[in-house]
């Protein structure tokens, strides 16, 4: 009998929504190193690659949070709006969140997520989950966070073609349209904030369509 109350406690404990929470994350972002080392090797990137996604994985490690009142302090530094981007037509969904009061930005601490093929920023970086999501988390931590809707995702606007049948057109939104649309958000940001460089942290395809970011420049 104590053994199977031991192991039913064990597996409760495995099988917990914050530890399985943390654990998806953990896989989502062992999955971004390796689309950044791949496309790294090929690139002759591969070192920069780890070292920028590792300190971000880091941050992924199951800590406790100081609680409501340290997430609501966030509230007077969420900021939501469209900017545009290269196309006419077509808006980029932004948004914004640090610390209630924040004044001073630097490169080290300001990061900007961008969505992967299958879902928006918001239901990936900004879902709160046990009362929080992942962008909340890195708010609270002094970081000044963005993420970016690609065109067509979320609250970006769709291409016309998305008016029509699918088989009338070519696939939407190939990966050098959404690099373009990362580009533009990233510029955005380091203009907003003064800086000449940031994060990024890409979720699956995202970590795809930040190789080319990062091979087009060394300042940013």
């Amino acid at each position: 009998m104590p053994d199977q109350l031991h192991s039913e406690r064990k597996r409760s404990k495995t099988n917990s929504p914050s530890r399985l929470r943390w654990t998806r994350r953990l896989v989502s972002i062992c999955f971004a190193i390796y689309q950044l080392s791949e496309s790294g090797k090929r690139a002759g990137i591969y070192g920069r690659c780890l070292e920028d996604v590792g300190r971000w994985a880091q941050l992924a490690q199951p800590v406790r949070m100081h609680g409501l009142t340290e997430v609501c302090r966030i509230e007077g530094g969420l900021e939501s709006y469209l900017i545009p981007s290269e196309d006419p037509g077509i808006q980029l969904y932004i948004r914004n969140k640090h610390r209630e009061g924040m004044r001073q930005f630097s490169a080290e601490r300001t990061v900007i997520y961008v969505n992967g093929a299958t879902q928006a920023s918001e239901a990936t970086f900004d879902l709160a989950l046990g009362g929080y999501s992942w962008m909340d988390y890195l708010a609270t931590h002094g970081y000044d966070v963005y993420f970016v809707d690609l065109r067509g995702y979320g609250s970006s606007s769709r291409p016309a073609e998305m008016q029509q049948p699918a088989a009338d057109n070519p696939p939407l939104v190939r990966t050098s349209t959404a690099v373009k649309d990362l580009g533009t958000a990233i510029d955005h940001v380091l203009s907003r904030r003064a800086l000449r460089r940031l994060d990024i942290i890409g979720w699956s395809w995202g970590a795809t369509i930040a190789v080319p970011i990062r091979q087009a420049t060394t300042t940013r």
